[in-house]
C-alpha cells in the first residue's frame, strides 16, 4: 500500500483526519494535486500576510508618534512570525513528506497487537492534544474578534476612536469610517488566517513528536521483554537461525535507527523557523509588557496585551514541552535494554543491544539551529533571562517614549545651575550632584558584575 493510500483507506486513517484536514487547507499536504496545493498556498499567504502591508503603512504614517508606533509593533511581529513559520515548512516540504511517509510505513511494520496498541495510544493522545490546542487557539482568536463588538456596544455615544476598535492597527489610504466594515472584515480574515496557520504548524509538530514517542515506547517494550522466555541454560553461541532474541534485537535496532532519522527530520523541519520565532517571542513579550504598563488605566487595552503576552508564553511552553517529551522518550530504549533479560540472551544479541544502548546515550532533541535546545529546563531557565530582556526593553522603550520629558528636565537642570549665584548654594548643589554621580558609578559596576556572572554561567 502506498503512503497516500494509507491516509485515504488505511485502518488508522481516522487518527490523522485532523492533521490531514489542516495540512490540506494550508497547502502543506504532500499528496494534494499540483493545482490544489499551490492554490491553497497562495490563498493562505494572501489572507495571512496581506494585512502586513497595511500594518506597516500605519506604523510609517505615525512614525513621529512613538506611542502609535509601539501599538503597531506586536501585531506586525505576529504577522512576520506567522510568515516565517509557514515559510519554513514550505521550504522544508520534502522533509515534511518524508515524515508523513515514514509514519505510514511504521504502521505497516508493527508485528504484534501490543505494539499496535502502544502506538495507537500515543496517536490518540496526539489527537486529543491537537483538539485542546485548537480550542485554546479558538478562544485566543475569539478575544481579538470580540474586541470591536464590545468597544462599539459599550461606547454607543460614538466617543470611541473608530480606529482603536479594530483588532489590528492598519492603514489603507482610504476613509476608515466610510469603509469600516470592509476593513474590519479584512482584519477578521487575517486573525482567522493567523490562527489557522499557527494551529496547523503546531498540529504537525505535535503529531510528529507523538509518533516518535510512540515508536520509542514500542522499541522499549520489545527490549524490556527480550529474553524473558529463556533461562540460565541459554546457549550463548547458538545459530543465528535459531536465535529468536537476536532477531528481535535486530528489529529493534532497525526501528531505532529509523525513529532517530525521523526525529532528526522533525528537527530539520522546524529548526530554522523556531530560531527566528524565539527572537520574535522575546520582542513581542517585551513590547506587550510595556503596553500593559502604559495602558494600565485602560482596562480594554491592558487585557488585550495581557492576553497576547499569555498566548505567546503558552506558545513557547508548548514547543518546549513537546520537545521535552521527545527527549524523555528517546531515553526509553536505553533504560528498557538495561531492565530486560539481556543476561539470558546470546553473545550476538548482547552486541546488538550494546549498539542500541550506545546510540541511545545521545538523546533526540528539537533545537533552534543547534544553538538552543527546546526543553522544559530551557523554558524555565529562559524565564529569568527573558525577564531581564523584557525589563531592559521596557526601560529602553519608556526612555525613548519620554525623551521629550527627559530633555525638558535636563534643560531645567541647566537653568537651575544658571540661577544659583551664591557660593554656599553652589557647594550644596554640587555635593548632591557628586553623590548622584558616585551612586551611578556604583550601580553601573554592580550591573557589570551581574552580567559577567550570567555570561560566565552560560558559557
Amino acid at each position: 500500500m502506498k503512503s497516500s493510500d494509507f491516509y485515504r483507506e488505511g485502518d488508522y486513517k481516522e487518527y490523522y483526519k485532523i492533521l490531514q484536514f489542516f495540512m490540506r487547507i494550508c497547502g502543506l499536504w504532500p499528496y494534494q494535486s499540483f493545482f490544489a496545493k499551490y492554490f491553497f498556498i497562495m490563498l493562505t499567504i494572501f489572507l495571512s500576510e496581506g494585512i502586513l502591508l497595511a500594518q506597516l503603512m500605519e506604523a510609517l504614517q505615525n512614525r513621529n508618534d512613538l506611542n502609535e508606533v509601539i501599538d503597531c509593533i506586536p501585531n506586525i511581529f505576529i504577522s512576520i512570525l506567522v510568515g516565517i513559520e509557514f515559510g519554513g515548512l514550505l521550504f522544508n516540504s520534502k522533509k515534511l513528506k518524508k515524515c508523513i511517509d515514514t509514519i505510514a510505513e511504521d504502521w505497516k511494520y508493527l508485528s504484534s497487537k501490543v505494539e499496535i496498541e502502544l502506538l495507537k495510544s500515543f496517536t490518540v493522545q496526539g489527537r486529543k492534544l491537537a483538539v485542546i490546542y485548537l480550542i485554546y487557539m479558538s478562544l485566543t482568536g475569539f478575544m481579538f474578534l470580540l474586541q470591536p463588538i464590545l468597544m462599539l456596544s459599550l461606547n454607543s455615544d460614538n466617543s470611541t476612536n473608530i480606529r482603536s476598535t479594530l483588532p489590528y492597527r492598519v492603514q489603507y489610504g482610504i476613509d476608515i469610517e466610510k469603509y469600516y466594515y470592509e476593513i474590519l472584515f479584512h482584519c477578521y480574515v487575517s486573525v482567522f488566517s493567523h490562527m489557522l496557520i499557527l494551529s496547523s504548524i503546531n498540529l504537525i509538530y505535535t503529531s510528529f513528536i507523538q509518533h516518535a514517542c510512540g515508536l520509542f515506547s514500542v522499541i522499549g517494550y520489545k527490549l524490556e521483554h527480550i529474553g524473558d522466555e529463556e533461562g540460565l541454560d541459554v546457549d550463548l553461541n547458538m545459530k543465528k537461525v535459531d536465535d529468536n532474541n537476536y532477531r528481535i534485537a535486530l528489529d529493534c535496532l532497525r526501528k531505532h535507527i529509523k525513529v532517530i532519522e525521523f526525529s532528526e527530520s522533525i528537527d530539520a523541519s522546524f529548526s530554522v523557523s523556531y530560531l527566528f520565532s524565539l527572537a520574535l517571542f522575546v520582542l513581542i513579550l517585551a513590547v506587550s509588557v510595556t503596553q500593559i504598563l502604559m495602558h494600565f488605566d485602560q482596562l480594554n487595552e491592558a487585557v488585550r496585551y495581557a492576553s497576547l503576552f499569555t498566548s505567546i508564553l503558552i506558545q513557547l511552553f508548548w514547543q518546549c514541552w513537546q520537545a521535552q517529551r521527545l527527549l524523555n522518550h528517546s531515553n526509553i530504549p536505553y533504560e528498557s535494554a538495561c531492565q530486560g533479560y539481556w543476561y539470558y540472551t546470546s553473545t550476538r544479541c548482547k552486541k546488538t543491544l550494546a549498539l542500541i544502548m550506545i546510540r541511545s546515550s545521545k538523546p533526540c532533541e528539537i533545537t533552534a539551529m543547534n544553538l538552543i535546545t527546546f526543553s522544559i529546563e530551557t523554558f524555565s531557565s529562559c524565564i529569568p533571562t527573558m525577564t531581564v530582556a523584557i525589563a531592559c526593553g521596557v526601560k529602553v522603550i519608556n526612555t525613548v517614549y519620554h525623551a521629550n520629558n527627559i530633555k525638558t528636565l535636563l534643560l531645567k537642570m541647566i537653568k537651575n545651575w544658571n540661577l544659583i549665584t551664591g557660593e554656599e548654594e553652589i557647594r550644596i548643589l554640587r555635593s548632591y550632584s557628586e553623590r548622584s554621580r558616585q551612586l551611578t558609578l556604583i550601580y553601573a559596576c554592580n550591573l557589570k558584575k551581574y552580567y559577567i556572572t550570567i555570561f560566565t554561567f552560560i558559557h
